[in-house]
């Protein structure tokens, strides 16, 4: 998982001009929205990278690269995830959100499900059971760990797949916008 934020590459009185991606050719280019509650991805890419720039808004994001566990974080506007390829990643918009999903590779257009691969255990579950599992609380208490804070999975994602948050993931709210990423 990967989810950071982009420093300006240059400030003056008129703003800021913030490069969110650079060096890597872009196939697609494409705005995503997502209302409250609206659940999107649980798929990954054979061979695309899909960057995510959120625009507005705030989602949880949960991802897992191959072999690996279950990792997730909240995302907030200026925020930009990186799915690589064989990463399984899913969305779901905690309020309204605009997202700016760019990839490289052939996940592009008219080619979108070419190399899309729907998840058939779902990173974070649809439809009439999730709706009762996403009634229980999101997450185990917090600790605060250097004024970050750190949380393990939800005991419900056990009956999806068994998940465990490595220490040093950080979940983020608008208030603590640090780089929520696999140290």
């Amino acid at each position: 998982m990967n989810v950071s934020r982009r420093p300006p590459a240059h400030t003056d009185e008129r703003g800021v001009i913030t490069d969110l991606h650079v060096g890597q050719p872009v196939n697609a280019l494409t705005t995503v929205t997502c209302v409250k509650g609206a659940i999107r991805g649980n798929h990954f890419h054979k061979l695309t990278t899909q960057f995510t720039y959120v625009l507005s808004g705030r989602l949880r994001y949960v991802g897992q690269s191959q072999h690996a566990p279950v990792e997730e974080c909240t995302i907030a506007a200026g925020d930009l995830v990186t799915s690589l390829p064989l990463e399984s990643h899913a969305f779901e918009a905690l309020e309204d959100s605009v997202l700016l999903a760019f990839c490289h590779g052939p996940r592009a257009g008219m080619d979108y499900e070419k190399d899309t691969y729907r998840l058939a255990e779902p990173l974070i579950p649809t439809g009439p059971r999730a709706v009762a599992q996403v009634s229980k609380p999101a997450v185990s208490p917090i600790s605060k760990s250097a004024g970050r804070s750190t949380s393990s999975s939800p005991d419900f994602a056990d009956t999806f797949r068994t998940a465990q948050r490595p220490a040093g993931l950080e979940t983020r709210d608008t208030a603590d916008l640090a780089v929520c990423a696999t140290p």
